[in-house]
């Protein structure tokens, strides 16, 4: 059989797909030793952006990517089954002390693994394997075709499987931007955001690497500038700024911002999300409390978010701000509703069991949520309600947070505000 070319497009539905993972892993074991071999994909540069002009105020680009195996047997790459990687990518903007999530794309399907020696002695392979210690690049044109990007909403992030070929319900492109990394132009006009930095990222999600425990360095992020072309406001790198190999999106938030804390969410026997926050003294007697959730790989995904506030606090702000999902997935797209009662301030979506594509934090998205009010900060413990049904429902994620002392009078909410911006 011929191996596919780095052009190949073409795909064929598997059958199965867990018993034959855990009949890789196992069968790399090494005789008379309790250590396993394992493959581990790693998001090693970010190399190649691409522009792709702009649909009724919203523009699509794509990012180049290479990624590294830097585990100690061969990752499976298979052009036409489901044992392949998948490829998101997304930008972020910090402006005025906050990171927000500004773009996403769907997922390009890898296929015909390279063997070139970025990440060191290559063994190399052929097509269907990405060899120990050997790189593999996809272009920023790769990573924006259109006819190879998958939804992301038929992936699992946790365990990497995914149905494939793609899923042709799925709505068909039809412009310049469908299913691309897709920005709204607002968030990205350089006279709109002239102090505004950006980020880009890569992500790589595939079965044998997650059945191995290595998912969480599967992510890059790097400095982007914006032209000033407005047909397509191009990106470019920032000079001196590296790709952050193995750091998501997130993390640029504290690199830049010494003041901002990143503590993990440890799904137990499940995912990651990581939790930023940063309290800002805003003069007169107010503190503005940000705080950014991300999902890395998690598939139980978040439902609420809680933060603890004294019962005495004058909230005289309450936001939330999310991006949605595009190009027809079929998540809806409400923001997260807000609720202060004497446990604190909660965000939430509709329950699973009321509506299971509710407006979750879903893998690889980022939520911001935001109190202003007139109590400094002390520690405090969060709480992240999972939104798939499962054991634990909740994970407590320490923060700083506007708790006061213990017994108060009730809280005095001037404004809260549920809409998008925050």
């Amino acid at each position: 059989m011929s191996m596919p070319s780095r052009s190949s497009t073409e795909a064929s539905d598997p059958t199965h797909s867990g018993p034959l993972l855990i009949w890789v892993f196992f069968l790399a074991m090494i005789p008379g030793s309790m250590t396993a071999q394992a493959p581990d994909v790693f998001l090693f540069d970010l190399h190649q952006l691409g522009s792709f002009g702009q649909e009724n105020g919203i523009y699509a680009y794509s990012v180049g990517t290479t990624s590294c195996n830097i585990g100690d047997i061969e990752l499976l790459w298979h052009a036409n089954d489901s044992f392949h990687p998948v490829i998101g990518q997304e930008m972020y903007r910090l402006n005025d002390g906050l990171l927000e999530q500004i773009g996403v794309s769907w997922l390009k399907h890898g296929f015909c693994a390279l063997s070139l020696t970025d990440c060191g002695a290559c063994q190399a392979t052929d097509c269907d394997t990405l060899g120990i210690d050997c790189s593999d690049p996809y272009s920023a044109g790769l990573n924006g075709q259109q006819s190879n990007l998958g939804p992301r909403s038929q992936v699992n992030a946790h365990t990497g499987v995914f149905p494939y070929p793609i899923d042709p319900t799925m709505p068909p492109f039809t412009n310049s931007v469908d299913r691309r990394l897709q920005v709204a132009e607002a968030l990205i006009d350089p006279a709109l955001n002239p102090n505004a930095l950006y980020f880009v990222t890569g992500h790589y999600v595939t079965p044998d690497d997650a059945l191995a425990g290595n998912g969480d360095n599967n992510v890059a992020y790097r400095q982007v500038t914006i032209g000033a072309s407005p047909a397509s406001f191009p990106l470019d790198f920032v000079a001196g700024a590296p790709t952050q190999a193995g750091q998501p999106g997130i993390q640029a938030w504290q690199d830049y911002d010494p003041e901002v804390v990143i503590e993990e969410v440890r799904v137990p026997g499940e995912g990651l999300m990581l939790l930023g926050y940063k309290v800002t003294d805003l003069g007169s007697g107010q503190w503005r409390y940000d705080y950014a959730l991300y999902n890395m790989n998690s598939d139980r995904c978040a439902g609420a978010f809680t933060v603890p506030v004294s019962a005495s606090a004058n909230l005289s702000a309450v936001g939330h701000r999310g991006i949605a999902h595009h190009s027809g997935e079929p998540y809806d797209t409400e923001p997260w509703s807000s609720a202060v009662t004497p446990a604190g301030v909660t965000w939430a979506t509709e329950p699973y069991i009321q509506n299971p594509d509710a407006n979750a934090l879903r893998w690889g998205f980022m939520y911001n949520y935001r109190i202003i009010t007139d109590l400094p900060p002390t520690a405090a413990i969060a709480t992240v309600t999972l939104f798939r049904p499962g054991s634990p429902s909740t994970v407590n994620v320490p923060v700083l947070a506007p708790v006061g002392s213990l017994v108060e009078a009730p809280t005095n909410l001037v404004c809260a505000q549920s809409a998008s911006g925050i």
